[in-house]
């Protein structure tokens, strides 16, 4: 996998009534990649991953690779509170078309560094 060049997280438009706007979704996806950037990450912090339900995340994750698949890398944002969230998000993109995780210390706990390098790769292993 290479990380060179311009990896752009993509935020999660929502419409009037709080859901996501997958129209909207789709035009700056369409945008990212007619600009030339290297990479989508999607699901991280700007994705607005904690406002989603679980199943709205694999939602996004299915417009995206769906639209992008085959054009560009996409990097999935699986971070969660626990870590069987997190393997079952990751194990989604993956089998979405995603070619990369992300992921970062379970949110709204304090995990010891032996615990959080033990979240760490437990996910590794797994995806």
């Amino acid at each position: 996998m290479n990380f060179d060049g311009v990896w752009t997280p993509v935020v999660t438009p929502f419409n009037a009534a709080g859901a996501i706007d997958f129209e909207a979704l789709a035009k700056v996806v369409g945008t990212l990649i007619e600009q030339g950037v290297n990479g989508l990450i999607i699901g991280g912090t700007t994705g607005e991953y904690y406002a989603l339900s679980n199943a709205e995340r694999k939602q996004v994750f299915d417009a995206i690779a769906t639209q992008a698949k085959g054009r560009i890398p996409l990097m999935a944002g699986i971070n969660a509170t626990s870590t069987e969230e997190c393997l079952d998000l990751g194990q989604y993109a993956k089998a979405a078309g995603f070619d990369c995780i992300l992921l970062a210390a379970p949110y709204y706990c304090q995990p010891t560094q032996d615990e959080l390098l033990a979240h760490a790769l437990c996910v590794d292993d797994a995806l």
